[in-house]
């Protein structure tokens, strides 16, 4: 081959590659409808509502790990939490219930749930105190404060981050692999207070920069090219 056939299909792999990187990919998603997998520190599922999930838990944490990243990404994580039965939010006598959520050690959300309409919770404040009523922001809650859910022991509700009204997390990748933290802390036991995750999505994307860099190697190449030619 030439140099500039060579060239040639070196500025058409890497406009490749920049198209590639400039939209969002999904690394990875669980439903834990099927197997769990060895990515995560606990393949306990239970069936809530119709669905299978992951859980149910109370205190203590569960991980999830994932390789394959590259340093640099932009790395976002939704998912949907089930918050089950008589979370009592920042009361001080029965609480606080807390849910804890860490993307390589940095805590992304830290802050208190409540079930109960008599308490308040630090939630929607992702990692701070507040003092809002019961079950603000829930997607969907028990039938009985006008949701959906099965009633349960004062109620259940549902969070879906990163669909419907609250927020996904983000943060950049260190490495290859992050670890995804979900953590239950302060509650009074399974039968009386626990939690699920279930529809985990996992994306990640280069960051702002890298992309620019690329764009930028790829231009240079073909002005060059048209140069050369006129």
């Amino acid at each position: 081959l030439t140099c500039e056939v060579r060239m040639m299909r070196f500025a058409a792999l890497t406009a490749a590659m920049l198209l590639a990187s400039a939209s969002l990919s999904q690394t990875y998603s669980n439903d834990f409808e099927g197997p769990v997998g060895s990515e995560w520190s606990s393949a306990a599922t239970s069936v809530f509502n119709g669905s299978t999930v992951l859980g149910r838990f109370d205190n203590g944490t569960v991980t999830l790990t994932l390789n394959g990243l590259n340093m640099g990404d932009i790395v976002t994580l939704g998912f949907d939490l089930f918050v089950l039965d008589s979370w009592d939010g920042t009361n001080g006598s029965y609480g606080p219930d807390r849910f804890k959520v860490a993307m390589d050690g940095v805590d992304v959300l830290d802050t208190t749930f409540s079930n109960v309409s008599f308490y308040t919770q630090d939630y929607p404040n992702p990692t701070g105190t507040g003092s809002f009523a019961y079950q603000t922001n829930a997607d969907d809650k028990d039938a009985s404060a006008g949701g959906t859910l099965p009633n349960g022991y004062f109620g259940n509700s549902l969070y879906k981050f990163g669909g419907g009204v609250n927020p996904s997390f983000s943060a950049i990748a260190g490495s290859s692999t992050m670890t995804f933290s979900f953590t239950g802390s302060n509650l009074q036991g399974g039968s009386d207070e626990s939690w699920a995750i279930d529809n985990v999505k996992v994306n990640a994307v280069p960051e702002p920069g890298a992309i620019a860099v690329l764009a930028a190697g790829v231009g240079a190449f073909l002005a060059a090219r048209r140069r050369k030619q006129s």
